[in-house]
């Protein structure tokens, strides 16, 4: 923040305070870039950093959001226990959704980190023959975000 730098006396300047606040800000600002890209276990790390490296604000945001991405997993995980049950009792079966629910949990599991399950879904879904083209190319690039 510009006016905080202003207002900074040349002491925190010179003693690194400031560079430090800086650093936690933008700790929580990449956080929030991740959880919004729904990097969970990125957005976590870089949270838990802002929150034990910044001022009591910005460890108390910090915190907030981590509190956020705690219910965000647990509803993706319901997700993934809706979607799969979904799918074992044939809800989708033969219908054009059927790859795309395939496919949707594959990404549940990613953004949860769970690449080896992704993987497997996203294989699944690619070898579906209802799978669109454009199904297709989203799972190829989810694919590259795996480790």
């Amino acid at each position: 923040d510009m006016r905080l730098a202003v207002a900074a006396p040349a002491s925190e300047i010179r003693d690194g305070s400031l560079a430090a606040e800086a650093r936690s800000v933008a700790l929580l600002m990449a956080g929030a870039f991740y959880r919004q890209s729904g990097e969970i276990l990125r957005a976590r790390e870089q949270l838990d950093q802002a929150a034990k490296s910044g001022s009591t604000e910005v460890g108390l945001i910090a915190e907030r959001e981590m509190e956020l991405l705690t219910i965000e997993t647990e509803f993706q995980r319901r997700a993934i226990d809706h979607f799969k049950r979904s799918l074992e009792a044939g809800e989708v079966k033969g219908s054009p959704r059927e790859p795309l629910c395939i496919y949707l949990l594959g990404e549940l599991h990613r953004r949860l980190g769970d690449d080896v399950e992704a993987r497997r879904w996203f294989d699944q879904a690619d070898a579906h023959p209802a799978a669109r083209p454009e199904l297709r190319e989203r799972i190829e690039e989810q694919r590259k975000l795996l480790k």
